[in-house]
């Protein structure tokens, strides 16, 4: 804060100290001060508080809050319909992902899955060194939830979002430890076919970035098809 407080003049405050000492060891302290001398620090204190106000209020309203997109667009962004699926398009989704991520250079690790709706998993693999378990975990808790809805698990926490409802036990009774509606898996789906066949999921990231990650692999995916 580029604002000094100034301090009110000494011959403003009167002050008296006693330290006498209990018997326990703790020391009293008296501090009187003249009543200028308090309004003169508490309009320094209030003009500092509400100057830190502004730039707060400032600052929040230049970087408004993420993803502003409605339920009816997150569904139809992420509806994408390969012409085909099996273990060769599986592996071909792995690697673009893991490409991608050197080439965008994200600064850290992402944990890349490809498994099917049958709990084949046909791809699984760091973008680089020094992912954890954790990011395993957080894999299989956003695909169980794409398995189970049929949607992606961003769509699933903007539902929860829009629902006013604070979790996953609350809305659909399932347990939070099992599953995540965080956004990083997203559904693969076939053309003829109405079902989800797999999904691709993406660890590592802010879930809006995890989000949008996958669905640009998969997009590209099912363009070269």
């Amino acid at each position: 804060m580029t604002d000094k407080m100034t301090t009110p003049k000494a011959d403003n405050i009167v002050q008296k100290y006693a330290f006498p000492v209990d018997t326990t060891g703790f020391m009293l302290k008296e501090c009187r001060m003249k009543m200028s001398a308090k309004k003169e620090v508490t309009s320094v204190n209030s003009s500092a508080t509400l100057k830190l106000f502004s730039i707060t209020t400032l600052k929040i309203a230049r970087h408004p809050m993420p993803d502003q997109k409605t339920l009816e667009e997150v569904l139809r962004e992420e509806y994408v319909q390969l012409s085909r699926f099996d273990s060769d398009v599986a592996w071909k989704i792995g690697i673009l992902a893991k490409q991608k991520a050197l080439d965008k250079k994200l600064g850290k690790p992402i944990l890349i899955d490809v498994t099917t709706a049958d709990g084949t998993t046909y791809f699984h693999s760091p973008s680089m060194p020094n992912t954890t378990k954790d990011n395993d975990i957080w894999v299989e808790r956003k695909r169980k939830t794409v398995f189970r809805f049929g949607y992606s698990s961003f769509y699933m926490g903007k539902k929860l979002q829009m629902k006013g409802s604070k979790s996953l036990e609350e809305a659909f009774y399932i347990s939070s430890i099992e599953y995540a509606a965080h956004g990083g898996s997203i559904p693969i789906r076939i053309k003829n076919f109405d079902g989800v066949v797999a999904a691709l999921t993406i660890s590592g990231l802010k879930q809006e970035e995890d989000h949008a990650f996958a669905l640009e692999v998969l997009k590209e995916i099912a363009n070269s098809l």
